[in-house]
């Protein structure tokens, strides 16, 4: 019978150790430094496992290291290896561990949440301008002069809407005035024109002034053919007048609120003043009255003295009166060849031209 042995066996790492029982404190140092490493390098094991195992909780919120960690592999200790090797197995901690893909950011419910903020911002957009427009209902309503007279009949003997004077008005279609004059000027200031008018004046010659604009326009001669009319200046450039012919026109239009008589008055009187207009430069170009053309004016001024048309406003009353003075002093010269009557009758066309001019656009 064999003796027993002495001693303690020890396995460390699948390899057994003896020791002599007596002899267990004297282990040498190389055995010593052996099991230190072997467990330093198991210490190691498990201080990656755990910070492997932190950096999987995490990894959501350190996006920027998937990328940078994504091809590192999980560092094993060498005596993990050798169980391995030797057993076939391993801990889950210690095999590479594939990467989690990330959840990708879905861009879905962020546009829904644009496309209903424009949605709700241009419905309550338009709320808010259907509001701001909406017609005032105590706002009065603009009427036609008939409408005006249904709703207020401050004369009761008339069916017609009235001027603030009390004289009846009616809606007028006017046809615009075409004219050529002869300028001598424009000026800022009413005074500077005056001047001009009255050294004019003096020569012999006629001579007004038209406001427009804040500008008063120094007129020299009026008529309807622009050749005439040029032919006309030429009288005021030998007495060293500087002037100039240029087309004149007072536009016409749909006119609402016109006074009834100024309405009956204002046709007739509007071709009169042309017809004149065109006897007077054609005298003083040379070429005399024609009958044909002194009777068309004298039917037409026979026509509105027979009406009797009263109540004018008083530009056309200005305008009634110069056309009257034209007439008058063409007719003086038709009969004794008065040439100084020829510039009264320009004087009075062109007085009758700066109060038609008021009138217009006193009614616009």
């Amino acid at each position: 019978m064999d003796k027993p042995k002495q001693g303690i066996s020890i396995k460390i790492n699948g390899k057994e150790r003896k020791f002599k029982e007596n002899k267990s404190e004297q282990i040498n140092q190389e055995e010593r430094n052996i099991a230190d490493t072997e467990l330093e390098a198991y210490g190691n094991h498990e201080i990656a496992a755990a910070q492997e195992a932190k950096e999987d909780d995490f990894s959501w919120v350190l996006p920027s290291d998937v990328g940078k960690d994504e091809h590192k592999l999980p560092v094993v200790p060498i005596e993990d290896l050798r169980k391995y090797n030797s057993k076939g197995t391993s801990k889950k901690g210690f095999r590479p561990k594939s990467i989690t893909k990330r959840t990708s950011f879905s861009s879905r419910p962020f546009f829904l949440s644009i496309i209903m903020a424009v949605g709700i911002g241009t419905i309550f957009g338009i709320i808010i301008l259907n509001l701001l427009t909406e017609v005032d209902p105590e706002e009065p309503v603009t009427a036609t002069p008939q409408e005006q007279n249904q709703q207020s009949q401050p004369n009761e003997n008339t069916d017609l809407p009235v001027t603030p004077d009390g004289k009846e008005t009616v809606s007028l279609e006017l046809a615009p005035l075409n004219t050529f004059v002869i300028q001598a000027g424009v000026y800022s200031n009413a005074s500077a024109g005056q001047v001009i008018v009255d050294q004019i004046k003096s020569s012999g010659f006629s001579a007004a002034m038209l406001v427009k604009d804040g500008s008063y326009i120094v007129l020299a001669g009026i008529g309807s053919i622009q050749e005439k009319v040029k032919a006309m200046s030429l009288l005021y450039q030998e007495n060293n007048q500087e002037t100039f012919v240029k087309a004149y026109t007072i536009e016409g239009g749909t006119f609402k609120n016109v006074a009834q008589a100024d309405s009956n008055f204002i046709g007739k009187a509007a071709l009169l003043y042309g017809k004149l207009a065109t006897l007077s430069v054609n005298a003083i170009s040379g070429d005399g009255i024609t009958d044909e053309g002194w009777k068309e004016a004298s039917d037409i001024l026979t026509s509105l003295r027979t009406e009797e048309i009263k109540g004018l406003t008083e530009p056309l009353q200005s305008l009634s009166q110069n056309i009257t003075t034209a007439y008058d002093s063409l007719e003086t010269y038709k009969n004794n060849g008065d040439k100084l009557s020829l510039w009264k009758s320009q004087q009075a066309l062109l007085d009758g031209f700066t109060s038609y001019h008021k009138w217009v656009f006193g009614i616009s």
